[in-house]
């Protein structure tokens, strides 16, 4: 007597090993023959290159002009700089005091 939704007997089995064993054959010989594809060659744009460098040159010209002008600048930029940092550092020491005050209350 045939159950609908039964466990397929061994004998029913065998058809379905058979195909997965030639489908894992059919993967195997197709990876072994694939052959690599050939590398790429290396392209050389030498406007690219002389644009690149010409580009580096005037960000290192302008860099340089940089210097030069605080070089010779009568103003000291340091002085103002290390100014503003005390000041920031007072301002912090201040929120701090009132945060320490506020958490008091």
């Amino acid at each position: 007597m045939w159950i609908p939704f039964s466990t397929p007997s061994p004998a029913r089995s065998r058809p379905n090993r058979s195909i997965q064993i030639v489908a894992v054959g059919l993967v195997a010989v197709s990876l072994l023959g694939a052959t690599p594809a050939p590398a790429q060659q290396v392209v050389f744009d030498p406007r690219n290159h002389i644009e690149n460098a010409l580009q580096a040159a005037r960000q290192l010209e302008s860099l340089a002009n940089e210097a030069r002008s605080l070089a010779a600048s009568p103003y000291s930029h340091l002085t103002q700089s290390s100014q503003s940092l005390r000041d920031m550092a007072e301002l912090a020491r201040t929120a701090r005091g009132i945060a320490s005050s506020v958490s008091g209350l």
